[in-house]
């Protein structure tokens, strides 16, 4: 039941650094489908961490009241970092805004390791935490800053974390899951296209608009490999600590690619779709 849950989760979750880079490339931004595909993307993000939270709790968590103890302290710590995100705003930007590029880099680093800290501590997972306390960030209205001082940083630790992910995936288990990650691939491409399509119209898009959200929506990426890394290390189970991160980094580059291609081919969709369906 817990690999499932992982792996449905896996999935579930688009790449938001692929999906925005999509729609700033093809001029989506300020049009309807630009604003929809980033509402949906920001409430998957917000679903995929709290119910990673969830999970990661569950993991290796024992029975009876200790995981109720460690669900109910993951849980507090979660709403805790919403909160400040949603109504500590100002503070953040009063405490952070003066700072220079090197104190900024300095104290956006500790504050991110102290709520990262509390994030193991809760055993919510420090990836949960550190997403939300960029949420606070960008709810300060911090987020020019940000991108200007910290994206080399960013850089950085985004190679020594795709070494580490290629260091701990087997190609052997790779090989083997390879029928799985190509159906799970096929149906959950399939699925996206079908589902965001019907979101868009759901959000008053037009048929075309909504052709462009489906196909927007299907890489997935940066999340799915943050559960891989996890379950690669904190994994109870060899299914947990092999083969699903294995199937992850796998559906990762076929989604991605493929989803890429998608979406560069979202207009032709859309002229497919008006001859077959008008």
């Amino acid at each position: 039941m817990l690999e499932t849950a992982f792996l449905a989760l896996v999935v579930f979750n688009s790449s938001t650094a692929i999906v925005a880079r999509s729609v700033l490339d093809f001029g989506w931004i300020g049009t309807p489908e630009g604003d929809a595909i980033f509402g949906l993307v920001v409430v998957e993000d917000l679903v995929t961490a709290g119910l990673f939270g969830v999970l990661s709790a569950v993991v290796g968590g024992g029975s009876g009241w200790s995981l109720a103890a460690a669900l109910l302290a993951g849980l507090s710590f979660l709403v805790a970092l919403t909160a400040v995100s949603l109504h500590g705003s100002d503070v953040v930007e009063r405490a952070f805004r003066p700072l220079g590029s090197e104190l900024f880099v300095l104290a956006s680093l500790g504050a991110t390791a102290v709520v990262g800290g509390l994030g193991v501590l809760t055993r919510t997972s420090e990836a949960v935490a550190a997403f939300l306390a960029g949420s606070v960030f960008r709810n300060a209205g911090l987020l020019p800053e940000a991108e200007r001082y910290l994206a080399p940083v960013r850089d950085v630790f985004a190679v020594a974390f795709f070494v580490w992910v290629g260091v701990r995936t087997d190609p052997g288990v790779v090989g083997r899951v390879g029928p799985f990650i190509a159906v799970a691939s096929v149906v959950t491409l399939g699925g996206q296209v079908v589902s965001g399509y019907y979101a868009g119209r759901a959000f008053g898009l037009d048929p075309d608009g909504a052709v462009r959200m489906g196909t927007a929506l299907t890489p997935r990426g940066e999340f799915s490999l943050v559960i891989a890394a996890f379950l690669a290390t904190a994994g109870t189970t060899p299914i947990l600590t092999e083969v699903i991160p294995a199937f992850t980094v796998g559906y990762v580059l076929v989604t991605s690619v493929v989803g890429s291609v998608l979406v560069r081919q979202a207009d032709t969709l859309a002229a497919v779709r008006r001859r077959v369906w008008a």
